[in-house]
């Protein structure tokens, strides 16, 4: 038996509710039918068990995956960084209350925090991180890169999109 089936088993989750889960993870607006008929499940035992993990709080919410270059915001950057630790409640607080930050981590490492931020351009963007949020909670070893291409796509249609750049790219290196 695998680590995974293991521990899988010793919090209440089977082979089933993990399909479950991968389907929401690939497409969050799939309705109860559709999983059901993926699975060659019946309905209600897919919404029983959603429901379910929803209780458990397994399943706490759905996003949309937005592409912020459609609409306006051509920039996406990395930042990682530490704070002093009696700055760290007060750096989630700014940072979770903003709405060009996308994602926020806590991470191990030499840098602790991990942010995805988004902006209209990319000088903006950086002198925005850099003279605000940096000096505001005392950010120090930052490292700010520019997100070229998001390659763990989250929704059908971009698998589309990843091939047609996969194969773009593969041609353009032939070439040279």
């Amino acid at each position: 038996m695998s680590s995974d089936r293991t521990m899988n088993e010793n919090i209440g989750i089977d082979d089933l509710d993990m399909r479950i889960l991968e389907l929401l993870e690939e497409d969050c607006t799939l309705s109860y039918r559709e999983i059901a008929e993926r699975l060659r499940r019946s309905m209600w035992s897919v919404r029983d068990r959603i429901d379910a993990m929803r209780r458990r709080g397994i399943i706490r919410g759905c996003r949309g995956v937005i592409d912020y270059g459609l609409i306006g915001q051509r920039c996406t950057m990395a930042l990682s960084f530490n704070v002093p630790p009696d700055r760290v409640e007060e750096a989630e607080r700014l940072l979770l209350g903003r709405g060009d930050v996308k994602d926020l981590l806590i991470k191990s490492g030499d840098r602790h925090f991990f942010a995805v931020i988004v902006g209209r351009e990319c000088g903006e963007l950086r002198r925005r991180i850099l003279n605000e949020m940096a000096k505001v909670i005392g950010m120090y070893d930052v490292e700010l890169d520019v997100v070229i291409e998001r390659l763990k796509p989250r929704c059908p249609n971009d698998w589309q999109k990843l091939w047609q750049f996969a194969r773009t790219l593969r041609k353009n290196l032939s070439e040279t």
